[in-house]
């Protein structure tokens, strides 16, 4: 009778915090999860301060990201994707609010990303 009963909680989607694998998220998973979300939330309000206080702060890093050797700079731009494309977008000479609305999505790109970041780590 109990296996009848787990099967029909599992069933209508009551896993009591157990990941498609059947085990709990561990400490690895909450850490790296937490520490993906700080970083990228450090990083874009960097972004959001360099705007208003010293734009060149944003034309300089781009500088920096485009005059790296090959190898690095592949490197770079996967571990910063959504920053790199707001960089990107910052340089643009996009309309004033097509870049505010590109620069959101990317914010928004990042944190959608972060969730499924955070459900591939509980999928272990």
């Amino acid at each position: 009778m109990h296996a009848l009963s787990e099967s029909r909680s599992s069933a209508h989607g009551d896993t009591a915090g157990l990941t498609r694998s059947g085990r709990t998220p561990g400490p690895l998973d909450v850490v790296l999860g937490f520490f993906a979300g700080a970083v990228f939330l450090v990083m874009w309000i960097g972004f959001a301060i360099a705007m208003i206080l010293d734009p060149a702060i944003l034309d300089d890093a781009w500088e920096w990201l485009t005059g790296l050797p090959m190898p690095v700079s592949l490197v770079v731009w996967l571990l910063i994707l959504p920053i790199g494309v707001g960089l990107w977008i910052w340089e643009g000479s996009w309309a004033p609010i097509v870049g505010a609305l590109l620069a959101a999505g990317m914010v928004a790109w990042t944190i959608a990303g972060l969730a499924g970041l955070r459900r591939a780590l509980r999928a272990f």
